[in-house]
């Protein structure tokens, strides 16, 4: 076997990988975390949110990046199939600039509110935010999600 073979497998395989446990990662925070904190006062909420959205951050980040890198990789050593990899690439990396265009300011509210040990006085402004962390954090995963089965399609043919 080649080596360019292997070095393709090895990064089909780690885009594929990375990718689908980051949607993973994501959704199990949008459909098993969030909903978890709903009955809990703002102070109890974002004293949870605030070290899992840095425990997240350590993890997603990495994921995304090395998604994106095995698929952009698979894309420039399949000519034949480089537009479905690099669409791969494309949405894996997606989730970053979704992050900080449209979940930015959400985070740096909860981890102000956070900051100020969730006083009572923020708790509705809490709540409301996590549900919009929910949803966009729910959409973010599914950004993973077609990236991942993009490049399983790809690399199973079926594309």
């Amino acid at each position: 076997m080649s080596s360019s073979s292997d070095l393709f497998r090895a990064s089909t395989f780690l885009g594929i990988t990375a990718t689908l446990v980051h949607s993973g990662v994501s959704l199990a925070a949008s459909q098993l975390v969030i909903p978890s904190m709903k009955h809990l006062s703002a102070a109890e909420a974002t004293s949870i949110f605030v070290p899992f959205y840095h425990r997240g951050a350590q993890v997603v980040v990495p994921l995304a990046l090395a998604s994106a890198a095995g698929s952009a990789t698979s894309a420039y050593l399949d000519p034949v199939k480089r537009y479905q990899y690099a669409a791969a690439a494309f949405l894996a990396v997606l989730s970053q600039p979704w992050t900080i265009i449209m979940m930015a300011p959400i985070n740096s509210r909860l981890l102000e509110i956070g900051a100020e040990r969730g006083e009572e006085k923020f708790a509705g402004e809490a709540m409301n935010l996590l549900l919009k962390w929910q949803t966009l954090n729910a959409f973010r995963s599914l950004f993973a999600f077609a990236g991942g089965a993009l490049a399983l399609a790809t690399y199973s043919g079926l594309l």
